[in-house]
């Protein structure tokens, strides 16, 4: 997902509110775990927490994790300009 900005003051607010939180982070991570571990067992879909988990929602969370770490490693990159 990419957002439009107009000065360079909005990016670190924009990275803040769109980069998922740690605890969502560390629940994508669990749903990635779990469904590979469900897959390999011959399984397509699989609970977690109350939830049935399924390709699409192993999908979802692979781009989120995906998301979070475009978004570290561009604000990493920015702040080491800045120095």
């Amino acid at each position: 997902m990419r957002k439009l900005l107009i000065h360079p003051e909005q990016i670190e607010p924009v990275n803040e509110i769109f980069s998922p939180s740690p605890d969502e982070i560390a629940y994508y991570k669990r749903v990635i775990e779990t469904f590979k571990e469900a897959e390999a067992n011959g399984l397509g879909a699989v609970s977690l927490e109350g939830r049935m988990i399924d390709v699409a929602n192993y999908r979802q969370a692979e781009d989120a994790l995906v998301l979070a770490e475009g978004i570290a490693e561009k604000e990493r990159k920015r702040k080491e300009r800045g120095r």
